[in-house]
């Protein structure tokens, strides 16, 4: 994108999505709560519209895009964003982090520093990297895997 028209398309975005603030504010008045939950529901389709047009302009231009025969083994990314509800004040906040993300079909992975600067790391594992675990600790199932071995 030229620069140069970065101002006109951020003002532009930011009116629309005041104008779309302002709807959801004047059909729902009801309480902070509800107007919070329509605002996530927009938040939701602005992501999903978002990456549904990158897929398109991707595939559009050239890039790869996974698809049912080039699925990710993995996906990674330097930094994440946390966005969260504060549950006392209903205020939402949106914090970029310096974590380390790591997701492949054996879980989810978070790398980072605890405050002292020691590393840290958190790992989520998932149903087939529980059942694998189980296997190797001998509390999976008394069935062989590789057929009849008797």
């Amino acid at each position: 994108m030229n620069n140069s028209n970065d101002p006109q398309w951020k003002e532009k975005f930011t009116t629309f999505y005041n104008d779309m603030l302002n709807q959801l504010a004047d059909h729902h008045r009801e309480s902070y709560g509800e107007l919070l939950s329509l605002q996530q529901e927009l938040h939701t389709i602005y992501l999903e519209t978002t990456a549904k047009h990158l897929e398109q302009w991707s595939q559009k231009y050239g890039s790869a895009t996974p698809d049912e025969s080039n699925l990710l083994d993995k996906i990674e990314a330097d930094s994440v964003v946390v966005e969260i509800i504060d549950n006392s004040t209903g205020r939402v906040f949106r914090r970029s982090l310096p974590i380390n993300y790591l997701e492949t079909d054996n879980g989810l992975l978070l790398t980072g520093e605890t405050m002292e600067g020691n590393p840290s790391q958190i790992v989520f594992l998932s149903e087939t990297a529980i059942t694998k675990v189980n296997d190797l600790l001998g509390k999976g199932p008394d069935i062989p895997r590789c057929g009849d071995t008797s």
